[in-house]
């Protein structure tokens, strides 16, 4: 990916490798990886199950740490961060889509957007507004005050997507944002991912094996074993940038 010097990479990987267990039994999910993704862009993490997909998201959203390498994300190597700031990073700079939309049962829709923000304490009129309206742009302007378990799975993915915005971070990751709906949902949802992304110039990286959403992004980068194996530009992106 060809890059200016004026704008670095959002996410940069170098030389990246994710071990779990030890001895006889580490398994590597991720092996001596180099990634570049610049802010703005809309890309999809494909592979097969088992190819580190869900690994290269965490180590992306700081969930997790490299095993060897050096993870960046706007410019901060999250290893070296102590562990409180890694938690700030992770509230302020990303927000995350799970595909078990991970919504708190005991919270309305629009406390679980709100949620990022009433854990730092900034919880305020002003952002309950704001929340209101993100809720009404996803056509939830109804379910604001039902339960989770009140709402269907393509509401409560996009009660997920209000709740990773609501920061409105300058990164998403994804993680098969789309796995557990029929197509109209993934139809609807692949399209506010969009919307936001070109109207706010959020970045997303998300991880699928869904056909629907591979033809929609401008760029696949393609994992087997743990490393990566094609990355294709489908779409020009110009607001790239060179590794540091």
């Amino acid at each position: 990916m060809m890059m200016s010097d004026k704008q670095p990479p959002l996410v940069w990987f170098r030389d990246v490798t994710r071990s779990y267990g030890k001895g006889d039994v580490e398994v590597a999910a991720l092996k001596n990886v180099d990634l570049a993704i610049a802010s703005g862009e809309f890309v999809s993490v494909w592979g097969p199950s088992g190819s580190g997909k869900s690994t290269l998201c965490n180590l992306i959203g700081g969930i997790d740490l490299p095993t060897s390498g050096a993870v960046q994300i706007n410019g901060e190597e999250l290893a070296k961060l102590p562990d409180a700031q890694q938690s700030s990073h992770r509230n302020r700079s990303v927000g995350f889509i799970f595909q078990n939309f991970n919504l708190i049962g005991v919270l309305t829709a629009l406390e679980n957007v709100l949620l990022p923000l009433t854990l730092r304490g900034a919880e305020t009129s002003r952002a309950r507004q704001e929340a209101l309206t993100l809720l009404d742009e996803l056509g939830l302007a109804a379910e604001a005050n039902r339960l989770p378990d009140k709402l269907s799975g393509g509401q409560q993915q996009r009660v997920a997507i209000a709740r990773a915005l609501m920061t409105k971070p300058p990164l998403v990751v994804a993680d098969e944002p789309t796995a557990n709906l029929d197509s109209e949902n993934a139809e609807k949802i692949v399209t506010l991912m969009r919307h936001f992304n070109r109207s706010v110039g959020t970045t997303f990286v998300f991880s699928t094996h869904d056909d629907r959403l591979l033809d929609k992004v401008d760029r696949r980068i393609h994992l087997r074993d743990g490393q990566i194996t094609d990355d294709v530009t489908v779409a020009p992106f110009s607001n790239s940038s060179e590794a540091p």
